[in-house]
């Protein structure tokens, strides 16, 4: 039997001479009885195999599911993974990385196996959605756990709006300071703040079901009330 080039499947391809004496499965694309010749397919068969191996992985996979993969290419918005070495790849996009806004290249190493859940899945164009922080432990709920509602502090103010400003309390941990919370007739934050100002605060609320703390300025006076 002959196997053409055309008809050889990559991975050999690449190197013939693992053929040399191995036992395969082939398809017979052409038979000459006539001539006694028989032309053959590798390529074929391993087609056939990865389709129903595509079949059988999109009936199986569900939303919720752990999964193992590797990072197969990574991207600015994220990463593609090779979804339990299927050659099937899911998207982890750099939202669903890390709790303090980590993209996917400076968390993951390729070649290294990661446990990931699936999102979401678009069965019509065969795309699934990947996160990886679904599966870890919250480290926020430390980091908030430590403040309390009327503690005083001082913080660095990092982003200026007209409404309001996003005061830095520590490493990872911010609060929002509204305009409503500040000095009396003051019409834009901008008039009386900039970046990079210390001011002191005090805690107004603490969400911890979306970590977000709310501030109001605390003031100290110079006088002692008569």
């Amino acid at each position: 039997m002959f196997i053409p080039n055309s008809q050889i499947d990559f991975a050999h391809k690449k190197n013939l001479k693992l053929l040399l004496n191995s036992e395969m499965c082939v398809y017979i694309i052409q038979a000459d009885l006539r001539n006694k010749k028989i032309v053959c397919s590798i390529k074929q068969v391993e087609d056939e195999i990865r389709e129903q191996n595509e079949n059988e992985f999109w009936t199986n996979i569900k939303p919720n599911m752990i999964v193992k993969g590797k990072i197969s290419k990574f991207t600015d918005y994220g990463a593609f993974i090779d979804i339990n070495n299927s050659g099937i790849h899911g998207l982890l996009h750099n939202s669903n990385v890390g709790f303090f806004g980590e993209n996917a290249n400076s968390v993951f190493e390729k070649e290294i196996e990661y446990s990931f859940i699936v999102l979401n899945i678009d069965y019509d164009n065969k795309k699934i959605e990947l996160g990886y922080k679904q599966l870890q432990d919250d480290p926020r709920k430390e980091l908030y756990k430590k403040y309390t509602i009327g503690q005083e502090l001082e913080g660095e103010i990092i982003k200026l709006f007209s409404f309001g400003a996003v005061v830095k309390i520590e490493e990872k941990v911010n609060g929002f300071l509204h305009i409503s919370e500040c000095e009396y007739g003051l019409n834009d934050m901008r008039e009386a703040y900039k970046l990079g100002d210390k001011i002191e605060c005090k805690i107004k609320d603490i969400n911890m079901e979306d970590f977000k703390i709310s501030l109001s300025r605390a003031f100290k006076y110079d006088y002692e009330v008569q």
